[in-house]
């Protein structure tokens, strides 16, 4: 008994060793697909490629043109949603999901269609989109808050008093 329990912990022990030895040898990998993945949305959303030099990521209140791009992040069901929002006279125009930890299956929606439909809102528009699961309402609640706040950055200054 005593024999079976200490193999039994020895195989436990080196398969938790090979485990962590293949994510310490992955994590740079998976952190620059990671990357190189938000890099190609930011692209997209921005009409094509721009320089990237001095730009790290998240990305808050880059400028390419008339467009805005930024990284919100919000909590989802699943955990952290993060997204990247062009910004255009005012305006959504664009928004991508980069990464999420919403149920497989569930919450996959809002890397698809569903996201569309933000495109060219206003900060008001925004809450008449349908969809009260907390995943739907979660990134409601954030795009909301992101333009009210870009909106405020820009918003001239009043005059002097």
């Amino acid at each position: 008994m005593i024999k079976s329990l200490v193999s039994i912990t020895g195989v436990a022990l080196v398969c938790a060793a090979l485990l962590a030895g293949v994510r310490y040898q992955t994590a740079p990998h998976i952190r620059a697909n990671r990357e190189a993945a938000t890099w190609a949305v930011a692209f997209q959303l921005a009409g094509g490629p721009f320089p990237t030099n001095n730009v790290t990521l998240p990305l808050a209140n880059l400028r390419i043109g008339g467009t805005r791009l930024d990284t919100v992040s919000t909590p989802g069901y699943g955990g952290s949603i993060e997204m990247l929002v062009a910004l255009d006279r005012g305006s959504i125009g664009g928004v991508k999901v980069t990464r999420h930890e919403e149920t497989p299956g569930l919450g996959d929606f809002i890397e698809g269609e569903w996201m569309n439909q933000f495109e060219q809102m206003q900060p008001m528009e925004v809450d008449t989109i349908s969809g009260a699961t907390i995943t739907s309402l979660a990134i409601k609640r954030a795009l909301q808050s992101h333009l009210r706040t870009a909106l405020a950055e820009t918003a001239p200054e009043g005059p002097p008093g």
